[in-house]
């Protein structure tokens, strides 16, 4: 008699996007003095990210 190891299967691989390049889509501007603070950039994910110009702003309008 001989014993034999199951094995699973290998796990199906899961496509998994890393951020490799993004663009800029959209000015983020300060509403009261319409100067551009940042950008939302579109990433090659699908994610969408500001990016600030000199530290994260609350009162802005995406243009």
């Amino acid at each position: 008699m001989t014993d034999t190891i199951g094995t699973l299967p290998d796990p199906p691989m899961i496509a998994v996007k890393n951020r490799l390049e993004a663009k800029p889509i959209i000015r983020i501007l300060d509403r009261q003095s319409r100067d551009v603070v940042g950008w939302l950039y579109e990433w090659n994910t699908g994610e969408f990210v500001p990016m600030w110009k000199q530290g994260r702003r609350e009162d802005v309008v995406f243009e």
